[in-house]
């Protein structure tokens, strides 16, 4: 039986991310210098692919049913698409340009180096402004299904919750350097004036 289309984009972008992440993560333990310091445990980051996971494996198993769903005009699942590809595009190349200073979580590497270019210019976690657009366009591109609703809000209010850590952590690292740097961009959406969050 042939996918449709949006199972198509889903698989290929989801696809696409969960491979990068995984490559990535085994050339990071061999690459990538030692922690220093951290905050919080490496389960979180793990509790995130595993939700999106759930949702993608439920569109050909069907495990989980959940009894609302939001009908979208097929114009808005367009969008979606749209974005879901955009969004993924933009969490790849995030995560490239990041390099062997990538971790599970929040932590400062030995000769940690402040990525600034790239992405990094117009958001200072691009990366999770790729997953959350990621997970938006999922929901839209499923036509509001309520699985997908479900587990996008729960990972995006995740993902904004480890946010204030990371930029706790930033700025005791680099300083002065990060706290120029958050006046300059903006936390998460590009095009907003950076500021101070704090």
């Amino acid at each position: 039986m042939p996918f449709s289309i949006e199972t198509l984009v889903l698989l290929i972008c989801w696809g696409a991310f969960f491979l990068t992440w995984g490559l990535g993560w085994i050339y990071n333990l061999i690459k990538a210098p030692p922690s220093q310091s951290h905050r919080g445990p490496v389960i979180d980051f793990l509790s995130i692919i595993a939700m999106s996971s759930i949702f993608l494996l439920n569109r050909f198993v069907h495990v989980f049913s959940v009894d609302f769903s939001i009908h979208l005009p097929l114009w808005l699942e367009w969008v979606g698409g749209v974005l879901l590809v955009a969004a993924t595009g933009l969490a790849l190349w995030s995560r490239f340009v990041l390099g062997i200073m990538w971790s599970a979580r929040p932590e400062s590497k030995v000769g940690h180096e402040l990525r600034t270019d790239g992405p990094y210019r117009v958001s200072r976690h691009p990366i999770y402004t790729g997953i959350i657009g990621m997970l938006l366009g999922s929901m839209l591109v499923s036509g509001g299904n309520g699985l997908a609703i479900i587990v996008g809000l729960v990972v995006i209010v995740r993902l904004v919750l480890k946010i204030p850590v990371e930029e706790k952590l930033m700025i005791e690292t680099f300083g002065e350097q990060y706290l120029a740097y958050q006046q300059q961009v903006p936390q998460l959406i590009p095009g907003l004036k950076g500021r101070r969050d704090d």
